[in-house]
């Protein structure tokens, strides 16, 4: 029999040791989409489809970036240029002359840029009305423009002399001069522009007209002799008719030919392009295909007595009955 602990007296506390914890169980959420299974290997057509996808990706890179630069640098070009032309200033200046000419003179007119206008008169004299047009900006820069263009009207022996010329422009400067002339109704005109619209109006006799880049329109036109008509990019419109013993040639690079005559008119057509078409109307004609361009020969009506040539690299002939274009 044991003794009695006395109250307060330390003790020895038996240690246990506890058993490992048990995880509470819980259930594993099975996949979405069910168990995953490792990837079959591509096959050779998958293989190939993949490598054009990404070589047309490439290609399409390729082509399609410099096209989206150059349409960037366009627009930021376009409006540059319209912030310049909002900023720009314009000065103008006129002059004019006035002289008397012989009978059936020969009229000569060159401009650098602008227009030219021509218009049959009923007295044996020369009027000319020349506006410079300057833009820049400032004034004072427009002035400079202005100043760097020239006039001259002068009578010679065989008729007139008539010249507008420019210095060189400066970059930021738009320059062109409007040139309208009044001549004799019969006159001989050799008209050449660098850029702009040449307007021939009651004309009738020799006409010798050159734009390398814009319009050549004859209006209620008599065309006689030797004529030539040169475009080397632009338009050539005729509404006239032809002399007796009159041979036109027209030769138009890049463009378009429209000839309207009246329907009784006696002329022998060669006409052709290397790439376009020919369009004849109100007259019978055989129309035949070479390559990428057409051609027609044949007669307006029986017995002709003039001749039209007609040359259009690229771009459209049409030929029909009218006194007057549209």
């Amino acid at each position: 029999m044991s003794a009695p602990t006395p109250t307060g007296a330390p003790h020895e506390e038996t240690m246990r040791e506890s058993p490992p914890e048990v995880a509470p169980y819980t259930s594993q959420p099975m996949p979405e989409h069910g168990p995953s299974f490792p990837t079959p290997p591509a096959t050779p057509q998958q293989r190939k489809a993949s490598r054009t996808g990404v070589i047309i990706a490439i290609v399409a890179i390729v082509v399609l970036a410099p096209v989206m630069l150059c349409i960037g640098a366009a627009l930021l070009a376009g409006s540059f240029g319209a912030f310049v032309a909002s900023r720009q200033v314009e000065q103008t200046a006129t002059s004019r002359f006035q002289f008397a000419v012989r009978d059936y003179p020969s009229i000569t007119i060159f401009n650098s840029a602008g227009t030219i206008s021509v218009t049959g008169g009923a007295v044996q004299q020369v009027t000319v009305v020349a506006t410079k047009h300057a833009r820049a900006l400032s004034s004072d820069a427009a002035r400079s423009q202005l100043n760097g263009m020239n006039v001259t009207a002068t009578p010679t022996n065989a008729g007139a002399d008539i010249s507008a010329t420019m210095a060189q422009n400066s970059s930021l400067g738009q320059r062109n001069i409007t040139l309208q002339i009044t001549v004799p109704a019969t006159s001989n005109m050799r008209v050449t522009m660098n850029a702009g619209t040449i307007t021939l109006r009651s004309i009738t006799g020799t006409l010798s007209v050159a734009n390398t880049a814009g319009t050549v329109d004859l209006q209620n036109a008599t065309v006689q002799g030797a004529s030539t008509m040169n475009v080397t990019t632009g338009t050539y419109r005729v509404a006239g008719s032809l002399a007796k013993d009159a041979a036109m040639t027209v030769d138009v690079g890049t463009g378009s030919v429209a000839i309207h005559l009246p329907q009784a008119t006696a002329a022998h057509v060669d006409a052709s392009t290397r790439v376009g078409a020919v369009t004849v109307s109100s007259w019978a004609a055989p129309i035949q295909k070479s390559g990428t361009g057409q051609s027609a020969t044949f007669d307006l009506n029986p017995q002709p007595n003039s001749a039209m040539t007609i040359r259009v690299g690229v771009g459209g002939i049409t030929l029909s009955a009218h006194a007057q274009i549209a």
